[in-house]
């Protein structure tokens, strides 16, 4: 473990940012700090453009942008270190802000409910709707495809948009503002360059590498906390086969072209026993028939419990470890 003094306000901090993304989910964008990395990137790329090597651009943008989140970080927390005990819940709150901003829970379900009405509804489909969550080219896409879409991103960012987040704020200690950040800026890169296309196979390699890294370990833990949101299923629609979801993970984990991302989506194309596919790219599920509507409903069902467990999880473990330690 990787740490100085645990205390309670670890805990309070995890608590409180909970119930910021519950009630008002993600802040404007001018108040939003991973916003302001996409920026530094964006910033940081236009003005590399000299060096020729892309690989090597690749590997600079990521060293300048880890560098100024170490500083950046580093102040807050000297700041916060330095807040009187009169401002401690100042502190707590300005901590869990920063927390609150690096995971997703509310931003994830919301959308995909309001697509669901207006698939239900036979409304014409927003496009930019469906871009909240994936980067793919969404024109043309039939129901079909449109759901598997819904389904497959909130199983894989359930990993890097919750999961690991949280598993760095607990293993990093007093530490975890310089770690999380740190976390959410790969994170960050990864979702801006770091693809496989002729334009960004070069200059995001180091980005997509770092971020396959540290996913690895949080999208293979995933499948434990997705089948305790999963076995809600059970009580809520009677539907649940963890048989079916450990089949499928077995099979199917290894389809896609991440080494992480075909983890949470496999298990969880099992569970609901329905097909998904991104179109020429890979299956999960092959056997089983194309999502029906109502499995948007149950994925942000399974989203909901399985990040609810997540937090009583580490909440208890952080208490664990302030009294056993």
């Amino acid at each position: 473990m990787i740490y100085n003094i645990i205390t309670y306000e670890k805990i309070y901090i995890l608590i409180i940012s909970f119930l910021l993304d519950i009630l008002f989910g993600e802040p404007k964008n001018k108040y939003h700090p991973v916003v302001y990395i996409g920026s530094i990137i964006s910033y940081t790329r236009k003005k590399l453009i000299f060096i020729k090597n892309e690989k090597m651009t690749g590997f600079f943008i990521v060293f300048i942008v880890i560098l100024i989140i170490l500083i950046v970080s580093n102040f807050i927390l000297f700041f916060s270190n330095r807040i009187s005990f009169f401002y401690y819940w100042v502190k707590i709150f300005l901590l869990s802000y920063f927390l609150k901003c690096t995971f997703a829970i509310k931003s994830m379900i919301e959308p995909a409910i309001y697509m669901y009405y207006e698939l239900k509804n036979n409304k014409p489909f927003n496009n930019n709707i469906l871009n909240i969550y994936v980067s793919r080219n969404v024109i043309g896409l039939n129901h079909n495809h449109i759901i598997s879409c819904i389904i497959e991103s909130i199983s894989e960012n359930y990993v890097d948009s919750l999961l690991s987040p949280l598993i760095y704020y607990f293993l990093f200690g007093n530490y975890w503002l310089i770690a999380i950040y740190i976390f959410k800026s790969i994170s960050t890169l990864d979702s801006m360059i770091g693809y496989k296309t002729k334009e960004y196979i070069n200059i995001g390699y180091f980005s997509a590498k770092l971020d396959d890294f540290l996913n690895y370990i949080p999208s293979r833990l995933s499948i434990f906390f997705l089948f305790i949101g999963s076995f809600f299923l059970k009580i809520k629609y009677n539907k649940f086969n963890l048989f079916s979801g450990i089949h499928t993970l077995i099979n199917d984990h290894k389809k896609t072209p991440s080494p992480n991302s075909g983890w949470s989506m496999s298990f969880v194309s099992g569970v609901l026993s329905c097909k998904l596919e991104k179109i020429d790219e890979y299956i999960l599920g092959y056997n089983f028939n194309y999502p029906k509507l109502d499995d948007i409903i149950k994925i942000c069902s399974i989203f909901f419990y399985t990040t609810i467990f997540t937090f009583i999880f580490f909440i208890f473990f952080i208490y664990f470890e302030i009294n056993i330690f």
